[in-house]
Order: structure tokens, then C-alpha cells, then sequence
């Protein structure tokens, strides 16, 4: 009987009941197996209770990382998107840069031909101003001028003057 019963005790625990105690009153082998039985199921039922607490603590630990870890996403998802909005004002800001870089640069370049047309023309003013003083200075000296020249000369002198006369000539 003591090891039929021995031999449920043995299937109950291959089946993962690690309660059972059996009687170890006995003086003999048996009480003394059966003893040694009983220290082996509470130190298994101790060990199992141990293996499911740290379960527990590994599945509480889990849920906390997923929370953590779904938490990190969403905030480098949304650095992520500051960082690529931040990228597009920069790229917008270069294209402008660049677009006022070409503007500055045609400006220059306007500027520059504004100045070769202008060069020119100022000389042609300040020669023609020149001219038109020194010919209302000289115009009262012309008399004295053809009594010192001979009547040839005054004819070429004449001649001179009506050549431009002749072309027809229009200045914008």
C-alpha cells in the first residue's frame, strides 16, 4: 500500500500537482522515502511558485518596454516630422537665397550696361554743351574773323557750313 501510494503521489507530480504530502510517520524506508518525497515536492512547489512570480514580473516588465517603446516612437516620429518641416524651410529658404543671389547679380549686370550706355552719352552731351558755348562765344568773333581771311577762304569756310546742311539727318 505505501508505495501504491507512492506511485500516485509520483503521477499527481508528473502531472504538476507539487501539493501532495504523503505520510513519512513510518519508521522504515518507506517513511523515510516518503520524507524525502515530501522535501522534494515543497522544494519543487517553492521553486515553481518562484518560476511563475518571475513570469509575472517578466510579463509586467514586457508591457512596461511595449509602453516605453511605443512612447519613444511617437516622439521621434513627431521630431522626425519637426526635423522634415525644418528641412523644407531650409530648402525654401536656399531657393530664395538663391533666387535673390541671381536677382542681385542681374541687377549688377544692368547696372554695368546702364553705365556703358550712359559713358558715352555723357561725353557726347558734355562735348555738344562744349561746342554750343564755344560757338555763341565765338559767333560775335566771326566778322573780325572773314576780314582777316581772303574771299576763298570765306567760300570754303561757307561751303564747310552748308555740308551738314545738306545731309537730313535725325537724332533720336
Amino acid at each position: 500500500k505505501p508505495l501504491t501510494q507512492l506511485m500516485d503521489a509520483t503521477t499527481r507530480v508528473a502531472s504538476g500537482d507539487f501539493s501532495i504530502q504523503l505520510d513519512a510517520q513510518r519508521g522504515d524506508e518507506v517513511g523515510h522515502l516518503a520524507a524525502l518525497f515530501n522535501a522534494m515536492t515543497a522544494e519543487v512547489n517553492t521553486r515553481e511558485r518562484a518560476l511563475e512570480k518571475a513570469r509575472e514580473e517578466m510579463r509586467h516588465i514586457n508591457e512596461n518596454l511595449e509602453l516605453l517603446v511605443s512612447l519613444r516612437t511617437r516622439e521621434l516620429e513627431a521630431a522626425n516630422q519637426h526635423l522634415s518641416e525644418t528641412l523644407e524651410n531650409l530648402r525654401s529658404a536656399q531657393d530664395h537665397l538663391i533666387q535673390s543671389e541671381k536677382m542681385a547679380a542681374l541687377g549688377q549686370l544692368i547696372a554695368g550696361v546702364a553705365h556703358e550706355i550712359n559713358s558715352p552719352l555723357g561725353a557726347i552731351r558734355s562735348s555738344a554743351e562744349s561746342i554750343s558755348r564755344y560757338q555763341e562765344r565765338t559767333l560775335a568773333d566771326l566778322p573780325m574773323l572773314f576780314l582777316w581771311i581772303s574771299e576763298a577762304r570765306q567760300k570754303d569756310f561757307f561751303a564747310l557750313l552748308e555740308n551738314p546742311l545738306k545731309k537730313n539727318m535725325t537724332l533720336s
